[in-house]
Order: structure tokens, then C-alpha cells, then sequence
């Protein structure tokens, strides 16, 4: 490397660095609205059959998570404190998620099936923590964890094995659990970007069984939403 070489590197990444540091977001808080869709990890078959081992009124024939994907919608509020490091509130909804499964009654002199259609729905408060890796001048990835509120609303239709209509009411389940994410951000100017997030709720509800709050457990549950999210100007 010869003399004029070094310096001219030495400009150059200077300019790289102070190019990124004056698209990095100045601190200050910022808002987001966004929709996409949601999918519920499927354990519940496995859960449901276990539920009826050795039952002396019902054998399952079938049962299953009918439909594991939702609509999601997203509100986010954010205060970043650094450059790269920000504090975000986030209220986002899994839309609906239903199961339906077959129960044969097997008890003597009976041959009737009870039908069951459940239904699921999923909503609440996350607080994290939001570290962010600029890529380039306008484009940035982020990392997110924390905990969420969560609310897990759980009801069932159907018709019993003497043909009679079933209808069950469960109680709202509010946990505190762990979420993480991850964004990509496209910075379209100081005040407005478009992120694009993943966000995980982990350990939703509790395992089925014949209680009356053993309604389902999900692993986790995702969100994937398109965000639009404004800075306000300081």
C-alpha cells in the first residue's frame, strides 16, 4: 500500500461512517400501525387424545387444529433512547385460530358422536427491548425481547353424542410470558420508515385436558405484520 493509497481508505471510511451516523434515527419517540398474519404452532391433536386416554364416557375419532392462521393488526409506540437502542409498548392481535375433533361415545347401549368446534383468539401488550444494526444508509434490522401480557380466549359449539347442542364459555386466560423478534426497516426519510416485523409469543395457554382451564397449549404463537411508523419531529 503506497502513501496516497492509505489516506484516500482513511476518507473513505470516514465518509462510510459519517454517511451512516447521519441516516442513524435520532432519539425521541415514534409510533407504528400495521396488519399482517398470525399462525398458531399445531400440537392440539396430540393434547386432545391424550385428554380421553382411558375415558369412560368418550374415545376421540378425530380431532385436529382446523385452521392455524389469523389476521394480525399491530399498534406500536417507542421512545428511542440511542441511535441503535429504542423501548417499545406494542398492543398486537393473533386474529382467530379453530379446532374441531370428534368424540364417539362409548358408553353401554349408546352409539352416538359429539361434534365440537373450538374456537381461539389471542391478544395483548408486549414490552422489549429493541437493538437495531443499521445495514447501508436507509435500511436497518432489529432485535426485540421481552415480555407480553397475554389473553387467551377460548369457546366451543357443537352437538352432543345424544344430539343436543353444546355450548362452552371458557374463562379468559391472561398470562405473562416471553416474546422476541426480529425487523427490517426501510428509513424513507427522518420521519417515516416501513418495518417489516416477526414477533414470537411463546407458551400460550395451558395443555388440554378436562378441566376448566385446560383448554389448549400453544408452543407459541407468531405474528408477521407490515408497519408503517412515524418519528415525531424534535
Amino acid at each position: 500500500m503506497n502513501h496516497r493509497t492509505a489516506p484516500t481508505l482513511a476518507c473513505l471510511a470516514l465518509a462510510v461512517a459519517g454517511s451512516a451516523v447521519a441516516h442513524a434515527q435520532a432519539p425521541g419517540a415514534y409510533f407504528g400501525i400495521g396488519a399482517g398474519s398470525s399462525e398458531y404452532a399445531d400440537d392440539l391433536r396430540h393434547q386432545i387424545f391424550d385428554a380421553y386416554a382411558g375415558n369412560e364416557t368418550y374415545a376421540v375419532e378425530s380431532a385436529r387444529l382446523s385452521d392455524k392462521s389469523g389476521s394480525a393488526f399491530k399498534l406500536t409506540a417507542g421512545y428511542r433512547f440511542t441511535p441503535w437502542f429504542s423501548g417499545e409498548l406494542a398492543y398486537t392481535t393473533f386474529g382467530d385460530a379453530h379446532s374441531d375433533f370428534v368424540l364417539n361415545s362409548i358408553v353401554p347401549l349408546t352409539t352416538g358422536s359429539a361434534t365440537i368446534q373450538g374456537k381461539y383468539k389471542l391478544h395483548g401488550v408486549s414490552a422489549v427491548a429493541v437493538g437495531e444494526i443499521p445495514l447501508g444508509t436507509d435500511f436497518s434490522a432489529s432485535l426485540r425481547a421481552g415480555l407480553v401480557f397475554s389473553r387467551l380466549e377460548y369457546s366451543e359449539r357443537g352437538i352432543t353424542a345424544t344430539d343436543t347442542p353444546h355450548r362452552f364459555e371458557a374463562d379468559d386466560e391472561d398470562k405473562t410470558r416471553p416474546v422476541a423478534g426480529l425487523g427490517l426497516a426501510w428509513n424513507i426519510d427522518p420521519q417515516w420508515s416501513m418495518r417489516l416485523d416477526w414477533d414470537r409469543w411463546f407458551r400460550i395457554g395451558n395443555r388440554f385436558a378436562l378441566t376448566e382451564g385446560g383448554n389448549g397449549r400453544f408452543d407459541h404463537a407468531d405474528a408477521y405484520t407490515l408497519n408503517l411508523i412515524w418519528r415525531m419531529p424534535r
